[in-house]
């Protein structure tokens, strides 16, 4: 079983190393010496008898090391964010790393693909959806990307591309995901 390096989202910290820092590090997920998992700190399902260990190196290490995983992030990689065909590639992408988690995991799997395409893939958790509801009710409603995918997530996305939309709109500013992901943290 290989050595697990737990990152803390909030603190970005593990060894000195941010989850950018391990994902250029540890590009793929076939060495068993190097699995990692982004945000651990921020996983409110854990089971009670799990450590935040326990779970990663029993479940999804060996279902990422077996998975078509490193072939869809290729995908996702290859797709320019301001592309037509981006927002499908994203939904997609996200639907096969939600079902390789398991839909209870989403947050893992929005993460893990943010970190490793952190222009086209947004943070969808609790706290981003806490306040994404404080921020979008007064841009009104985001319609749904018609793509089929996670509905959670493709709801969430519909409502990062409204308010994407309306700061660049309206006060000039262009939002990465990564930089929509630090305004939704700011605003709780």
């Amino acid at each position: 079983m290989g050595n697990l390096i737990a990152v803390d989202a909030l603190s970005n910290s593990a060894s000195n190393n941010s989850p950018n820092d391990l994902c250029c590090d540890y590009p793929t997920h076939t060495d068993a010496d190097a699995i990692y998992a982004a945000s651990i700190e921020r996983r409110s399902n854990k089971k009670e008898e799990e450590t935040a260990d326990s779970f990663y190196l029993s479940q999804v290490d060996p279902a990422v090391q077996a998975s078509g995983l490193d072939e869809w992030i290729d995908e996702a990689r290859s797709a320019d964010p301001d592309s037509d065909t981006a927002l499908g590639v994203m939904i997609k992408v996200h639907k096969l790393t939600v079902d390789l988690f398991g839909k209870d995991n989403r947050s893992l799997a929005s993460n893990c693909l943010h970190f490793h395409v952190p222009g086209l893939f947004y943070i969808l958790d609790s706290r981003a959806e806490k306040a994404m509801g404080a921020l979008i009710g007064s841009l009104g409603k985001a319609g749904r990307p018609t793509t089929s995918g996670d509905p959670k997530y493709c709801g969430f996305v519909a409502k990062c591309g409204l308010l994407k939309s309306r700061c660049e709109t309206e006060f000039g500013i262009r939002l990465s995901p990564r930089k929509l992901d630090n305004l939704l943290l700011a605003a709780l």
